[in-house]
C-alpha cells in the first residue's frame, strides 16, 4: 500500500516524504492503546502508513493492530526507564517519518495531594519520555533530510491550571521543548507541531476521578477531531494547534480546575 503523505512533498517546507519513499518509513505512536493515540494509529493506517504502536495495553494495541493493516505494537510502561530504553532500541534503524509523542500521565491534584512516586511518574511519561524518544528519532531524520514531530500538550499548559499544578507543568514544559526544536530543526527539512487538546472524550476524565458534568457540549471533542486537525496543522506547516474552542477551553480549564475533582 502506498502512504498517503502528511506534509507536502514540496521544498522547503518541512514534512514527510513523498509516497515513493513513504512505503519502508514508519510512524511511531504512544499512548496507542487507547483515546487519542489509537486513533493517531488507525487514521495513520487508514491513510496507507506503516505504524508502529507503543502503550501499556497489551490488550489494546492489539485491538487497534487489527485495524491497522501494517502495524507493530511494543507494549510497556513508560514510567519504568527499562520499557523506555526497549522502545528507543526497537526504533535503532528504522526510517521514522513520523513521531507522535501523545502518551501522558494524569498526576492531577493539588501538590499536597500528590505522592513521589506519582510526581515523578507523571514527569517521566509527560515530558522525560517525549523527549528520549525525540532524541531518538531525530538522528535520522535529520541524515535524511525529512521527518515530522507530533507532541500532545494540553490546554491545561496554556495557563495556570489550579488544582493540578504538576500536570500543567509538565504540559508547559512540552510546549517550550516543542518550541525550541522546532527553531533547531525547522530549517533541516524537520517540521515540529505541538496540539493542545481541552476536553476530549476519552477515558483519560474518568481514570482520574474528574467531574465533568458543567462542562458545556459545545467545548468538548473527540479523538478524532484532535487528529484531524493536528494532521491538517502538520501539513500547513503550524507549530501549535488547540482542539476544540481554543480560548474557551483553556479559560474554562482554569477556572474550573478545583471543581473537577469529586
Amino acid at each position: 500500500m502506498t502512504a498517503t503523505p502528511i506534509a507536502p512533498a514540496r521544498a522547503p517546507r518541512p514534512g514527510l516524504p513523498s509516497p515513493r519513499t513513504a512505503t519502508t518509513a514508519w510512524s511511531v505512536v504512544t499512548g496507542a492503546s487507547s483515546g487519542i493515540g489509537a486513533e493517531f494509529a488507525r487514521e495513520l493506517g487508514r491513510r496507507g502508513h506503516h505504524v508502529l504502536m507503543a502503550g501499556r495495553s497489551r490488550d489494546g494495541l492489539g485491538e487497534v493492530a487489527a485495524d491497522v493493516a501494517a502495524s507493530e505494537t511494543v507494549a510497556g510502561d513508560l514510567t519504568d526507564p527499562a520499557d523506555l530504553a526497549a522502545l528507543e532500541r526497537s526504533l535503532a534503524g528504522r526510517d521514522v517519518e513520523l513521531l507522535v509523542a501523545n502518551a501522558g500521565s494524569g498526576g492531577l491534584g493539588v501538590l499536597s495531594d500528590l505522592d513521589v512516586p506519582t510526581i515523578d511518574d507523571t514527569i517521566a511519561v509527560n515530558l522525560t519520555a517525549v523527549i528520549r524518544l525525540c532524541r531518538a528519532v531525530l538522528p535520522g531524520m535529520l541524515e535524511r533530510g525529512r521527518g515530522a514531530i507530533v507532541l500532545v500538550s494540553s490546554s491545561a499548559a496554556a495557563q495556570p491550571a489550579p488544582g493540578n499544578p504538576v500536570y500543567s507543568a509538565t504540559k508547559a514544559a512540552v510546549e517550550n521543548f516543542a518550541r525550541s526544536l522546532r527553531a533547531d530543526v525547522r530549517s533541516r527539512g524537520i517540521s515540529v507541531t505541538c496540539v493542545r487538546p481541552g476536553y476530549i472524550r476519552t477515558a483519560f476524565h474518568a481514570r482520574h476521578n474528574e467531574d465533568l458534568r458543567h462542562v458545556p457540549e459545545r467545548l468538548w471533542g473527540t479523538p478524532h477531531d484532535v487528529v484531524e486537525a493536528t494532521l491538517r496543522a502538520q501539513r500547513a506547516g503550524r507549530a501549535f494547534v488547540t482542539v476544540p474552542a481554543p480560548r474557551l477551553a483553556s479559560r474554562l480549564y482554569a477556572a474550573t480546575a478545583p471543581l473537577r475533582r469529586r
